[in-house]
């Protein structure tokens, strides 16, 4: 028989304690640090951040298509605070650069309908990714902020976009935003995450076992409130292996074009680019669904759309996420494949001039491997050319595999929305390429300092425009 607990009485005298007895106040504690828990969620919605970075985590072979709900109970949403935390000292180095002017620190906070009652302002919700939220730059800084602070008398704006967000997670986070928050005008600046949960055959991702481990430790408020920052850390830091035998690691390389050229997604046999635009064509269709989706939602409540499309860095490195193949057709890739070596050994010597023609031999005979175009546009940089780089660069862009690629066909898709639905539609991309050319800059390197998030600068020029247009409007 096992022997009663026995405790010390200040005293000094015994006092026996049951088994059960003991059960019992360990779950009363547990109930009462897990309501604590409830509570500070309620506050600070840690755990459908957590649930966030974890969606942002899983990898996806078919794209997001208005599902998902909104982690948080009904009416709520995460909106981003106009109050950013302090920077932590820490400088923000992203493939390899250092990027001193970048804020990384960027507040949530819960929203509910019942704080905006009686607030007869006009409601603006801006909604999309990371660019849209404004994540690099501070509140003060981004398109949601500047509207903010410029329209404070006569509008509200609530900036629900979601860092790393698909189009498909934002359509329920519109319907909330129409069914609850009596919306006025909807911003939409979305189609950077596309394929963002895309990963590439023979591609390994973070571990599914992994992610279904920490949504079970998240149905604990006090658990995800620990697991979101370790799993931040954790999403941040993984690296997929190529083949089981080269190690190929995400955002390695700003610009340039080195670790594309070493790590190539044919080094082991030819990539499949038949199923990689067969995979594309699907998700092209499904974000196009959701744009008119997320335009019906607000319609049918009487408010109208104004649509953004996507400015880009052109010279963004081709391996920033996927490995790239060195040539799309296989019948010519050995030949295309030492025509790019040639021309990579040029390069390194800063033969410009020579390395182009082989550059413009390999592409003749395809026209299509996004590492030609790169090192192409890096080339014509050189010789100080840049209307024919920024343009190598550009089609570089297009043919990439992947997150951050083809993002000419994302802006046909939402221009198109846009004109069949009668949405505004605003030219983000063309007021950045305006400004870049008429400065004597290109590529876009001033408005978008890191991979696709503009600077202050970048969300200034839109904040610009979307206030001439508001103030325009009847």
């Amino acid at each position: 028989m096992t022997p009663p607990v026995r405790s010390l009485a200040p005293n000094g005298t015994g006092r026996r304690w049951r088994p059960g007895r003991i059960v019992i106040v360990i779950v009363v504690w547990l109930v009462l640090i897990e309501g604590a828990g409830w509570i500070l969620d309620a506050w600070t919605g840690h755990r459908a951040m957590l649930l966030q970075a974890l969606v942002m985590a899983e990898p996806s072979k078919t794209p997001v298509t208005q599902a998902g709900a909104v982690d948080l109970p009904p009416g709520m949403l995460l909106v981003r605070d106009a109050k950013d935390n302090e920077d932590d000292g820490q400088p923000y180095t992203l493939g390899g650069r250092l990027l001193p002017t970048a804020h990384i620190n960027p507040m949530l906070e819960v929203l509910n309908p019942d704080l905006l009652a009686g607030d007869k302002r006009i409601r603006v919700a801006l909604v999309g990714g990371s660019a849209a939220f404004g994540y690099t730059a501070r509140h003060d800084q981004c398109l949601g902020g500047l509207l903010a602070r410029e329209l404070r008398q006569t509008h509200k704006i609530i900036t629900a976009a979601r860092v790393g967000a698909t189009s498909g997670q934002m359509v329920p986070i519109v319907e909330r935003l129409t069914k609850d928050y009596d919306l006025d005008l909807l911003i939409i600046f979305s189609g950077n995450n596309e394929w963002v949960k895309w990963v590439a055959p023979e591609q390994p991702w973070i571990s599914p076992a992994r992610l279904r481990l920490y949504r079970t430790l998240a149905h604990s408020r006090v658990l995800a409130e620990v697991l979101y920052h370790g799993v931040n850390r954790a999403v941040a830091n993984r690296k997929a292996v190529d083949a089981g035998q080269t190690e190929f690691a995400i955002h390695q390389e700003l610009v340039g074009y080195r670790y594309a050229l070493s790590h190539p997604a044919d080094l082991h046999g030819h990539y499949d680019i038949e199923a990689w635009y067969r995979t594309r064509k699907t998700f092209l269709d499904a974000y196009e669904q959701n744009l008119r989706k997320m335009v019906e939602l607000t319609r049918a409540v009487g408010g109208k759309v104004m649509m953004l499309n996507m400015p880009y860095r052109y010279n963004l490195s081709v391996a920033w996420k996927h490995p790239q193949p060195e040539a799309f057709d296989a019948a010519v890739r050995d030949r295309v494949k030492a025509r790019l070596q040639q021309a990579a050994t040029l390069v390194a010597g800063g033969q410009y001039e020579a390395a182009l023609e082989q550059l413009d031999a390999g592409l003749k005979l395809d026209p299509m491997p996004p590492i030609l175009h790169n090192l192409r546009g890096h080339c014509l940089e050189k010789l100080a050319r840049l209307s024919e780089a920024e343009a190598a660069y550009g089609r570089s862009r297009e043919n990439m595999i992947g997150n951050l690629g083809s993002m000419g066909l994302i802006n046909e898709r939402i221009k198109r929305v846009a004109t069949s639905t009668g949405a505004e539609f605003v030219d983000v991309k063309k007021l950045f390429d305006d400004f870049e050319h008429r400065t004597g800059g290109c590529c876009n390197k001033r408005l978008i300092l890191d991979d696709c998030h503009p600077s202050p600068f970048g969300h200034a020029i839109m904040a610009r425009e979307v206030l001439r247009r508001l103030r325009a409007a009847p």
